[in-house]
């Protein structure tokens, strides 16, 4: 990819707009289009998310994306209610933890963090004062 290793080489260019081109490719654009991949993976990470605490009898109700706010306000079966974290991404990291804790932190509610886990329907559950957890779709469930 000549584009990319010209690119990240000396010889930017400002384009009218204020952002950088080379070699014809317009890097905001680039930026652009990452970004809205990115908010679709979450937003159907949310989304799965949502379904599996919903087979468990939870109640969500979706907040907002992005760092400032818990992605999920969720309550359990027995009615506590949970700030949750939802994270659609390769790998689980210790910074999604402490996102999840200083989330619940500032809505004054536990914490809930979800995270897929790549290649399967299945997600690692952390939730505040409990040991992790894998839940399985149903659907993987059933075709067990």
């Amino acid at each position: 990819m000549p584009e990319v290793q010209e690119a990240i080489s000396p010889g930017w260019q400002e384009a009218e707009h204020g952002c950088r081109k080379t070699a014809g490719l317009d890097l905001c654009g680039v930026r652009e289009v990452m970004g809205a991949m990115q908010r679709r993976k979450g937003a159907k990470g949310q989304s799965e998310a949502k379904a599996l605490l919903a087979d468990r009898d939870w109640i969500c109700d979706q907040i907002t994306a992005g760092i400032a706010a818990a992605d999920l306000i969720a309550t359990d079966a027995d009615g506590k209610t949970w700030a949750v974290e939802v994270k659609n991404c390769a790998g689980i990291l210790p910074a999604h933890k402490k996102q999840a804790m200083e989330q619940g932190k500032s809505r004054r509610l536990p914490w809930m963090l979800m995270s897929h886990i790549e290649g399967s329907s299945s997600w690692l559950v952390q939730r505040m004062g409990a040991l992790p957890v894998v839940w399985h779709a149903k659907k993987e469930l059933a075709s067990s």
